[in-house]
């Protein structure tokens, strides 16, 4: 990819988080702009979606920050964590749009807590089931084929394997078999060129989708929060 390119999708991906930042919200409060109070589920997708829209876009600055000044074992490992996030968005969007359907309230509110209270250490207070992102990272890789593939790449990268150590930091010498090392890499602009671009422009486009889908998707989810919370109140008397 030459500097001139490069210098487009830079630009390209700066625009794309402009967008994304337009959609952040300083504060979720537990009412509707109506005044209505809103439904416990829709405040806590609200609450969820704001917090990974706000890692995604902090994600995606420090990362560009570091590919104009080419580090790519710190670039790489953040952008590894945007598709993480970006994948986790769209595993809980697309759950959602079909339990609406199906009328699952219970498993809308069960992905949602899953994902907010998601914890590898075992806690005895929050007994959430937990969320293996790879199968995120598949669910969205059926939607943009290569996802999986190029995330692949950046774990290789992110891990100290031959990756992320010696190729990074490293060149042999053939001819005195003495290994140079470098804080950056002599080829590390054209391997950031070739894998962020779909890592970074890529993820934040998925995220855009994502969002627009909740927002389309929120009024048959505050529907169907309404008519559970009238049901419950209804079987309570």
């Amino acid at each position: 990819m030459d500097i001139k390119l490069i210098a487009e999708r830079i630009l390209e991906t700066e625009d794309i988080i402009k967008e994304l930042e337009l959609e952040k919200l300083s504060i979720v409060t537990p009412f509707e702009e109506s005044g209505d109070i809103k439904p416990k589920v829709v405040w806590k997708y609200d609450c969820y979606l704001q917090a990974a829209l706000y890692r995604s876009t902090d994600i995606s600055k420090e990362t560009l920050s570091l590919w104009k000044e080419t580090k790519p074992v710190t670039a790489v490992i953040l952008a590894r964590s945007l598709m993480e996030t970006v994948a986790a968005v769209y595993w809980l969007v697309t759950r959602v749009e079909k339990k609406i359907v199906l009328k699952n309230f219970s498993g809308i509110d069960e992905d949602v807590m899953r994902l907010s209270f998601n914890n590898m250490i075992p806690d005895e207070l929050l007994p959430v089931k937990t969320i293996n992102v790879m199968d995120c990272i598949r669910s969205l890789d059926k939607l943009v084929p290569g996802f999986n593939k190029v995330y692949g790449i950046l774990s290789e990268a992110s891990h100290p394997n031959h990756l992320g150590t010696l190729y990074s930091y490293s060149k042999i010498d053939k001819e005195t078999r003495a290994i140079k090392l470098f804080d950056t890499h002599p080829d590390a602009e054209s391997f950031l060129a070739n894998n962020l671009p779909s890592a970074l422009t890529g993820s934040l486009d998925i995220m855009k989708i994502a969002l627009n889908k909740y927002n389309n998707l929120r009024p048959q989810l505050l529907a169907l929060a309404l008519a559970n919370l009238k049901q419950s109140i209804k079987a309570e008397r």
